[in-house]
C-alpha cells in the first residue's frame, strides 16, 4: 500500500478489511470448538443454549482452550449458533467480528467479563 513503515495497523486492517490478530484467534478458536464439541452435547430445553464451561481458579488456565472456548462461545449474540452449519457458523462470526472494536476482542479473548 506504499505507506510508511511506522504506520498503524489498526488503521491498515480497517481499510483492507482483513481481520487482527486476536480477531482469527477467536474465529479458530469458536470455529473449532462449533465443529468438535457442539455435537456431541446433549439438546437442552432451555430458550437459551449455554455451554457448560469448566471452573478454574488460576488466569493460566482461563486463557487454556478448554476454559476459553465455551465461555466465548457463551458470548456469542448469534441467535440458535448451535444449530447452524458449519459454513453458515463461519460466516455469521466472521461477520460478528468485523463489527467489534479493539476492546470488546480484548475482553473475549482475557479474562474480563463483557460489559
Amino acid at each position: 500500500m506504499f505507506l510508511p513503515y511506522r504506520h498503524p495497523t489498526t488503521d491498515l486492517y480497517h481499510r483492507t478489511g482483513v481481520l487482527t490478530v486476536r480477531k482469527l484467534y477467536v474465529s479458530r478458536v469458536l470455529r473449532r470448538f462449533h465443529r468438535i464439541t457442539i455435537p456431541k452435547l446433549l439438546p437442552t430445553t432451555k430458550r437459551r443454549f449455554i455451554c457448560p464451561a469448566p471452573s478454574v481458579k488460576s488466569t493460566f488456565a482461563k486463557r487454556h482452550y478448554n476454559s476459553a472456548a465455551p465461555r466465548i462461545y457463551n458470548q456469542l449474540p448469534i441467535k440458535n449458533a448451535q444449530n447452524l452449519n458449519n459454513h453458515n457458523f463461519r460466516k455469521s462470526v466472521l461477520d460478528w467480528l468485523s463489527k467489534l472494536e479493539y476492546e470488546q476482542v480484548e475482553n473475549l479473548v482475557t479474562c474480563s467479563k463483557n460489559k
